[in-house]
């Protein structure tokens, strides 16, 4: 998605540090955090808001139905060094995640993740 990758790192840094000066004092909705940066929704933004009034820096995340990598919801988790296990059913779409985390701390993995085989 990011031609400039050291751009999106510094718009990503960005992001965060404006979430840290926000607070949740409005408990009704997240909506005003809401923020595509690799998402379809603005999951991005909740995200980070979500995290830094927790204080995680680090974690690990899995994604179901991670599709390419290029939109989804656990990627800018990814780009800040987050451990991420990306899954989906798609070879297409795997094929082309592999290829966003490959710089990443991403495990990528070609699965139809069913009742029987999630746990």
């Amino acid at each position: 998605m990011w031609r400039w990758p050291r751009l999106g790192s510094v718009l990503l840094r960005r992001d965060v540090r404006a979430a840290r000066k926000s607070t949740l004092s409005d408990k009704r909705t997240l909506a005003k955090f809401e923020k595509s940066i690799f998402s379809q929704f603005g999951e991005d933004g909740v995200l980070l808001k979500l995290v830094s009034e927790i204080g995680i820096t680090r974690g690990c995340v899995v994604e179901i139905g991670a599709a390419s990598g290029e939109q989804n919801c656990s990627r800018v988790l990814a780009e800040l060094g987050w451990q991420a296990y990306w899954i989906d059913a798609d070879s297409e779409l795997i094929s082309r995640a592999r290829l966003h985390g490959e710089r990443l701390d991403v495990v990528v993995e070609n699965q139809l993740v069913t009742p029987q085989n999630a746990l």
